[in-house]
């Protein structure tokens, strides 16, 4: 099956590389933009086999950076570092023609000697742990009120698959905050995340973080998405959590906090002496949710209303209809001849 998500995400960087001018292009690698692109460029997505939508779109980046002889030709190349496997494209001395600031992630993948197959699956792991552990039976009074929801494309917060909905999602947010339909998911799937963590037995909640379900909550702990209003259900659910947290004098407290950390925009949480109250394996990322840099738009200032409840699923646009999108890159295909880029 193929990781519609990680498509979507890799046309909209792609043609967003091609209007930025080229004297902002290191600026804004530098930025978040450059994390998304480097994740993609280590999933292996590029192996994946292409839509005629892609294949344009790969062509149309092959031309406009043939030669890198014009303005946009590595705005271009960059597009196409996306769709090119490792052996099919070359920048003929890259070392001396390309900047270094994109030399060395262009360098990992394509002058890296290992086999495509390898590189498609070589992502930062987390310390071995123990698999995801079942949520037991929600103990706190508080807490057993959080609602449940139908499973987001029917799939358990264990799953990887769920994981990689959350980094994806996460990603075409931080490229377009103004797509409803990922806003949507992205409530959905905060939602199953606090509900989890909130059934999770106190003393095996360091085991479930060090799994995917850690992957999926930072994913949403270091998104703008956090600043969005809540709707009713979800500023009641935060209320919830916030009342279950208050002091960390309850043995759940902690399962709490991580709840209300995904309903709480930057700068609007602090614990008091966190650094030795909370536990070290989530006071890092405690921190790094306080000082990361949302950016509230003038779309989130103006807008006053709340957002609608979650369980509404609001009509999908005559040009955009609704697919399933699976998850899981498949296996790499046979890789043609290269094909040396000038």
């Amino acid at each position: 099956m193929v990781n519609e998500t990680l498509h979507q995400v890799r046309r909209h960087l792609a043609r967003f590389w091609l209007t930025m001018p080229p004297q902002s292009l290191e600026t804004a690698y530098r930025s978040e933009l450059g994390n998304v692109f480097r994740a993609l460029l280590n999933s292996g997505v590029q192996n994946d086999e292409l839509s005629s939508e892609d294949e344009a779109l790969k062509q149309q980046l092959t031309q406009a950076g043939v030669g890198l002889s014009q303005p946009n030709s590595l705005n271009a190349l960059m597009g196409a570092m996306l769709f090119y496997p490792a052996e099919q494209m070359k920048v003929r001395d890259a070392k001396s023609r390309l900047p270094a600031w994109v030399y060395d992630d262009y360098a990992a993948v394509f002058e890296a000697e290992a086999p495509a197959s390898d590189r498609a699956v070589d992502r930062p792991s987390a310390p071995p742990a123990p698999q995801p552990v079942a949520p037991a039976p929600i103990a706190s009074p508080q807490l057993e009120t959080i609602p449940e929801l139908p499973p987001v494309h029917q799939q358990d917060p264990n799953s990887t698959a769920f994981t990689n909905r959350a980094i994806g999602c996460a990603n075409l947010y931080y490229i377009d905050p103004s797509d409803q339909d990922i806003i949507l998911e992205l409530r959905q799937i905060r939602h199953h995340l606090a509900r989890h963590l909130a059934g999770t037995p106190p003393q095996q909640l360091e085991a479930l973080y060090r799994t995917n379900v850690g992957d999926a909550y930072r994913a949403l702990l270091k998104s703008d998405f956090r600043g969005e209003p809540l709707s009713q259900e979800e500023a009641s659910i935060k209320q919830q959590l916030t009342q279950a947290s208050a002091g960390l004098t309850r043995p759940d407290s902690i399962n709490a906090l991580m709840g209300v950390m995904l309903y709480t925009p930057s700068g609007q949480l602090k614990v008091r002496d966190a650094q030795n109250r909370l536990p070290g394996w989530l006071y890092g990322d405690y921190v790094a949710a306080l000082r990361w840099p949302l950016k509230q738009t003038a779309r989130s200032r103006n807008r006053q209303s709340l957002a609608p409840p979650l369980s509404h699923q609001r009509p999908r646009s005559p040009h955009r209809p609704h697919q399933q999108r699976p998850h899981l890159c498949p296996p790499p295909r046979p890789i043609p001849t290269c094909q040396p880029w000038p």
